[in-house]
């Protein structure tokens, strides 16, 4: 159960419902944010909320969104809820009428793991939701919708550890929320900052050591699953040797100024830094991959994996690779876009890509 939705002293509450009319008091929304404003004036939740130091709270409803584009007002309100109230429950008397909006909104929610509490007029929900904890109220009436959620919202305002509102199928499926168990981005941001912005910025090192430093290369890993990055960057020392006859260099470039805090050191071949990036082999071990490899070792009951499972697994680090390299180059579009940032002075290369690259820049 999270427990830092009251760093902020603020508790925000996001309702999400079938939409209606703005001016239509009887929407499910407004009906369900009646009956938690009341719940949050009560002695027993309003001595907790002091408790907990909140000193404001705000429930928010899609009807009171305003503005050209309601849909990023609604996921706005989403990505910073501590806590969403959804109702599931289906459209008119039709049972199976269910709401696209509420459902898409719903898969954003537990994407993120935010705390969720479910709730509907029927006891008919979707094949996905079966094994939620719903709600359940014979009528969508501030009276019941406050009796209903009096227990879990006090328990989700005592932090209570029993209470587990993250729970969706997809955590189950994962582990964890979806927004958790791919790590490329991360890892990207992580490089990103700790050698190519340092790197590349015109106030950074390939600026100020102009005559030893002109390019940098970061090389892919060839296989993050069975290879190591020692293993591998003893190859690329091979391949190197093989194909142009060089070796790489130690160069370590001192600190410019008290701001870089701590010199830039790397291997070069002539003025062009090539990078092995040692963070890139974490990614075997990022929670999406470890998912996939617990479910075919399952499978496998002890056994080796079959060569169709052994594509899958290189695929799937391969995808990684993918996003990580993506990701990077996001990174430095952006902050080319944004500073002074030599984006010209960096490539991604391949190991059998590399002499031919090492050859185009004259670094050989």
């Amino acid at each position: 159960m999270p427990v830092h939705w009251t760093k902020d002293h603020e508790l925000t509450i996001c309702v999400l419902g079938p939409m209606s009319s703005p001016r239509a008091l009887d929407a499910n929304c407004r009906v369900i944010k009646k009956a938690v404003e009341s719940l949050l004036v009560e002695p027993e939740q309003e001595s907790l909320l002091r408790r907990q130091g909140i000193a404001t709270t705000s429930v928010e409803i899609p009807e009171e969104q305003h503005g050209a584009n309601i849909a990023t007002s609604i996921f706005s309100n989403i990505d910073v809820a501590d806590l969403v109230i959804v109702d599931i429950s289906p459209r008119g008397n039709d049972h199976d009428k269910f709401s696209p909006n509420v459902f898409y909104e719903l898969a954003m929610v537990h994407a993120l793991g935010i705390p969720c509490v479910l709730v509907c007029d029927t006891g008919e929900v979707p094949f996905y939701l079966r094994m939620n904890h719903i709600y359940v109220v014979e009528s969508l009436t501030a009276e019941a919708v406050s009796a209903a959620l009096r227990e879990p919202l006090h328990k989700f305002l005592l932090n209570d550890p029993a209470l587990d509102l993250v729970a969706n199928p997809t955590m189950d499926f994962f582990g964890r929320p979806i927004v958790d168990i791919s790590a490329a981005a991360g890892v990207a941001a992580a490089y990103f900052e700790n050698l190519i912005n340092r790197a590349l910025v015109e106030t950074g090192f390939i600026g100020h050591y102009e005559n030893e430093f002109q390019h940098l290369i970061t090389c892919r890993p060839p296989d993050i699953i069975s290879h190591t990055y020692e293993e591998d960057f003893q190859k690329l020392g091979i391949l190197l040797e093989q194909e142009l006859g060089v070796q790489l260099t130690k160069k370590d470039l001192p600190m410019i100024d008290r701001n870089s805090r701590r010199g830039l050191s790397g291997l070069f071949v002539g003025k062009v830094m090539i990078d092995l990036p040692t963070i890139a082999y974490t990614l075997a071990k990022s929670p999406r991959f470890r998912s996939l490899e617990s479910r075919i070792l399952k499978m496998l009951k002890g056994g080796e994996p079959t060569p169709d499972q052994q594509r899958v697994l290189h695929q799937a680090s391969e995808r990684l690779l993918d996003q990580f390299e993506s990701s990077l180059q996001d990174l430095i579009f952006h902050r080319s876009k944004e500073t002074a940032f030599r984006r010209t002075a960096h490539s991604f290369c391949t190991f059998e890509n590399l002499p031919a690259k090492l050859l185009e820049l004259r670094a050989v």
